[in-house]
C-alpha cells in the first residue's frame, strides 16, 4: 500500500509541478497587470491636479523571479510650468514580497522652472531604494554618481533619508532623518569663493523638524517655517581645501525666504584660507596679521598634528562667513 500511494506520488509529481508553474505564472502576470494599473491610475490622478505626465508605453519583464516595470519616456510638469523629462525608468519589486522598490535611471534629465530654459543634467549612475510600509514611504536610499551640469557636478552623492517620528507628524517634531555624502562636488564660479573650486568630501547627518506639506515649495516652506521649522546638522564634517573641519549647525529661512545657518566647527586651515583673502584683495594685510595673531592664540593642535581652531560658521543675508570673514555672496534661491 505504501508503495502504491508512493508510486502515485511519483506518477503525479510532474502535474503537482505543472499546476504549480501555472499558478505563479498566472500569479506574476496579475501583479505585472497591476504595475502597469498603478501607473495610469497615477498619472490620471496626477492630471485630475492638472499636471502632465508621460510615460511612453510602459511594459513589465523579468519573469520569472523579479517584476521589472520600464517606463521609456517619462516626464511630468505641474500647473506652472515647471517640468522634468528623463531617461528610460525601470522599478524593479521582487513577487516575493512587498515594501522594496528599487529604481534605476541613468541618462540626461531635463529641469525647467516655469519661464526659464531647460537645464540639462548628465547622470552615469543613478539607483534608488524604496524601503515601504502601510503609512508609504519609510526610507529612500539615493546613489548618484558622475552627475554633470553646465555649472558643474559631482563624482558621488549617497543619501539615505528615513521618516521619524509619529503620523500625523507632531508640529515641531522631528519628522526625517538624512545622511549624505558627497564627493569632488563642483562650485559655480560665480560664487567667488577663496576655497578651492571642489569640495573634497562632505558629510552630514542631519534632522528635519517640523512638517513639510505638499504644494507649491514657497508656500510649503513658508508654512513650515512660520511653524519653527529648522534642519539640524547634528553631525557635518568637510574637506574644502584649505579648509577641514567638523561641527554641527542649524539651518532655517529667514523673512526672504533665503537660508540662514548657524554653526560652530572646528576648522584647519584658517591662516592658509586668510592668505588666500589676501590676495584675492578681499582683506587688507594689516588686518590679516591681527587674525593670524588672534588664531595663534585660540588654536590647539589635533589628534592628527595639525592647527585647528574652533569658530562660528554661518549664512547670514546670502552670505557664508567663517567667524568675521566673509567668504561668499550665495545667489538668491526663488522658490
Amino acid at each position: 500500500m505504501n508503495l502504491s500511494r508512493r508510486s502515485i506520488l511519483v506518477a503525479a509529481a510532474p502535474a503537482i509541478a505543472l499546476l504549480a508553474a501555472l499558478a505563479y505564472s498566472a500569479w506574476w502576470w496579475y501583479l505585472a497587470g497591476t504595475l502597469r494599473e498603478g501607473v495610469a491610475a497615477w498619472a490620471q490622478a496626477r492630471a485630475a491636479q492638472g499636471w502632465t505626465v508621460g510615460t511612453g508605453e510602459v511594459t513589465v519583464g523579468g519573469f520569472p523571479l523579479a517584476l521589472r516595470l520600464t517606463v521609456p519616456e517619462p516626464s511630468i510638469a505641474d500647473a506652472d510650468g515647471d517640468s522634468w523629462r528623463g531617461p528610460s525608468l525601470a522599478a524593479t519589486v521582487s513577487p516575493f514580497g512587498v515594501g522594496r522598490v528599487h529604481l534605476s535611471a541613468p541618462g540626461r534629465h531635463s529641469l525647467v522652472r516655469a519661464g526659464a530654459a531647460p537645464v540639462p543634467v548628465d547622470v552615469i549612475g543613478l539607483a534608488a531604494d524604496l524601503k515601504l510600509d502601510r503609512r508609504g514611504v519609510l526610507q529612500v536610499t539615493l546613489d548618484l554618481r558622475g552627475v554633470t551640469t553646465a555649472d558643474g557636478g559631482f563624482d558621488a552623492l549617497e543619501l539615505v533619508a528615513r521618516r521619524l517620528g509619529t503620523l500625523p507628524p507632531v508640529p515641531g517634531d522631528e519628522t526625517m532623518g538624512i545622511v549624505a555624502t558627497v564627493v569632488n562636488l563642483s562650485v559655480p564660479q560665480e560664487w567667488g569663493l577663496v576655497l578651492d573650486p571642489k569640495l573634497a568630501s562632505g558629510h552630514i547627518e542631519a534632522r528635519l523638524m517640523g512638517v513639510i506639506a505638499p504644494g507649491k515649495p514657497a508656500e510649503s516652506l513658508a508654512t513650515w517655517r512660520d511653524a519653527g521649522g529648522t534642519v539640524e546638522f547634528d553631525a557635518v564634517s568637510f574637506d574644502w581645501p584649505p579648509l577641514a573641519g567638523t561641527g554641527s549647525a542649524t539651518l532655517a529661512l529667514d523673512t526672504q525666504m533665503q537660508p540662514i545657518l548657524a554653526g560652530s566647527f572646528a576648522l584647519r586651515g584658517l591662516p592658509e584660507l586668510v592668505d588666500r583673502l589676501v590676495k584675492a584683495n578681499r582683506l587688507s594685510a594689516s588686518l590679516a596679521s591681527v587674525f593670524k595673531l588672534t588664531l595663534n592664540v585660540l588654536s590647539k593642535t589635533a589628534s592628527d598634528g595639525t592647527s585647528e581652531a574652533k569658530a562660528p560658521v554661518t549664512i547670514q543675508d546670502r552670505v557664508l562667513s567663517v567667524g568675521p570673514l566673509p567668504l561668499a555672496e550665495l545667489p538668491r534661491i526663488d522658490w
